[in-house]
């Protein structure tokens, strides 16, 4: 308890100090350092990292003791009401996301991927339009959470030309088995010039 207790005060002042600092777009650094504080309470809990779950964590002061019991109060609801509800399979997350038309940063931290540029094209161009199957997408979402194959595909995907070394990468990621690579060069080609 007195672990939860120091990672809570300390993600506390990681906020406030980004606050006072101008916010995520003046450093990104300490933005990535409390997302990771608010992953790692989050999985104390046995809670995913879910918009609605890291609303609980926006602290943006250094809590008091009476906050601290509050909050965690608060961690232990959302947790008994995640935990206690039927498991469902990805399969079964992703189609009820398709419904219900979910925002895709949430479906997929949810799922346990992660928010890139990819795997956000893949729900939002392939699965939200029904370009492909729930499994299939699955599949290449699997295929995607590698953070080197991520890298590649965010370097392809903001290269303004392509020269001997994107054109290696685009080998190098049709080698690997990625899915929808054409469509996801394409896409991003298409945004850059409209």
């Amino acid at each position: 308890m007195r672990d939860l207790r120091a990672s809570l005060i300390t993600l506390g002042k990681l906020q406030l100090e980004l606050e006072q600092g101008g916010g995520p777009a003046n450093n990104g650094d300490l933005f990535e350092e409390c997302i990771y504080a608010e992953e790692d309470i989050l999985r104390k809990f046995g809670l995913p990292s879910t918009r609605q779950h890291s609303d609980l964590l926006c602290l943006n002061r250094i809590p008091s003791e009476k906050d601290l019991l509050k909050l965690i109060e608060k961690l232990h609801v959302a947790a008994k009401k995640y935990l206690g509800s039927p498991t469902k399979t990805n399969a079964q997350i992703l189609k009820e996301a398709l419904e219900r038309k979910r925002d895709p940063d949430d479906v997929l931290l949810e799922l346990g991927f992660p928010t890139h540029l990819y795997t956000i094209f893949i729900y939002e161009e392939i699965l939200m339009k029904g370009k492909d199957d729930v499994e299939s997408v699955i599949s290449a979402l699997n295929v995607a959470k590698n953070s080197e194959i991520l890298n590649s595909l965010g370097i392809l995907a903001f290269a303004k030309k392509y020269g001997a070394h994107e054109f290696r990468l685009i080998i190098s990621l049709a080698e690997k088995g990625i899915k929808y690579l054409d469509l996801f060069l394409t896409f991003h080609a298409e945004e850059d010039q409209g």
